[in-house]
């Protein structure tokens, strides 16, 4: 019972080095072979009636954690702001200026959800996602193509637009996007 005992240490202890080994040389490759950017994620908890026509109150905590989120990770080449609790259009004073000032300032790329609507007469609303860039002011946004059914729009609700009426307050009834983005984030990272 006690040889057993010992080849199964062995073994696994053999199994444990060389799955370290492997992974040192995984983690080598994978580190000369292309350019890395490190990722920040802020989520501000800010609750919907604290804001509500007060654009400064809004504003403020947004902007106030990505400052200090750059503080603490200076090495951060994207910072993301996954979830807003409101749904700020692509164009919205938040992205159109105060982002794109800090980014500008800092040097820092933001990737942003928003909402972005397209024509007047029968307008069409895409949950989207948008880079604002420290160099560039182009308009890199991607629209999402698999929407979330009863949250971002209402099954069947184009070809029997009561739908709608049966099923209210389901968002914007987005449309979903029609192809994918390859961001350009620069330094030859996409």
């Amino acid at each position: 019972p006690f040889v057993p005992a010992v080849a199964f240490i062995l073994l696994l202890a053999v199994i444990a080095v060389y799955g370290k080994f492997r992974l040192n040389e995984y983690h080598h490759e994978i580190s000369e072979a292309e350019p890395s950017i490190h990722v920040v994620s802020i989520q501000p908890n800010i609750p919907l009636f604290d804001f509500m026509g007060d654009e400064s109150i809004r504003l403020q905590p947004i902007m106030q954690l990505s400052q200090q989120a750059m503080k603490k990770f200076p090495d951060g080449g994207l910072f993301v702001l996954p979830e807003i609790p409101y749904n700020p259009d692509c164009d919205d004073e938040l992205y159109r200026d105060h982002l794109p000032a800090l980014a500008k300032k800092s040097g820092k790329e933001f990737l942003v959800q928003c909402d972005k609507t397209l024509g007047k007469v029968c307008p069409q609303y895409f949950n989207s996602v948008k880079i604002i860039s420290p160099v560039s002011d182009s308009d890199q946004r991607y629209d999402k193509m698999i929407l979330f059914p009863f949250g971002e729009y209402v099954p069947g609700s184009a070809k029997f637009p009561f739908l709608n009426q049966i099923f209210p307050n389901q968002g914007y009834n987005y449309t979903a996007g029609r192809e994918f983005t390859v961001f350009d984030l620069g330094k030859n990272i996409k």
